[in-house]
């Protein structure tokens, strides 16, 4: 019994890291254009808050355990397409919890820092 709990753990970390890693979303080499397209960094660089938007991170939401990320605006499109091929791909069962990542926060606005597209949470 001890020995299927294990398993069964264990088949469930592996599930849940899917979720949360940067590795499964787009941007990582131009994944879904056939790996010509511009790097997540490349699509993070700004000159002003107003460049940068928060979209999904993974295929699994916040809610269900996964992340989002900060991003120039301008890369949205090309962005959603990488995302939406990679998710007809992935198939994750996305686990019933809520991240604990920051950027998931209601709170959280895109903000460019140092030139690159992140996020703040503002004091209330």
């Amino acid at each position: 019994m001890k020995k299927v709990i294990f398993i069964g753990l264990l088949v469930l970390a592996v599930a849940l890291s899917g979720c949360v890693e940067d590795g499964a979303g787009p941007g990582n080499g131009g994944v879904g254009n056939g790996g010509n397209g511009p790097t997540l960094e490349e699509m993070q660089v700004c000159s002003v808050d107003e460049d940068c938007i928060i979209v999904e991170r993974d295929c699994c939401p916040c809610t269900a355990g996964g992340g989002r990320v900060s991003i120039n605006k301008n890369f949205l499109q090309q962005y959603n397409e990488e995302f939406l091929e990679i998710c007809k791909v992935i198939d994750i069962a996305c686990p019933l919890i809520m991240s604990n990542d920051p950027i998931c926060s209601e709170n959280a606005v895109p903000a460019c820092v140092q030139g690159k597209c992140s996020f703040v949470i503002p004091e209330i």
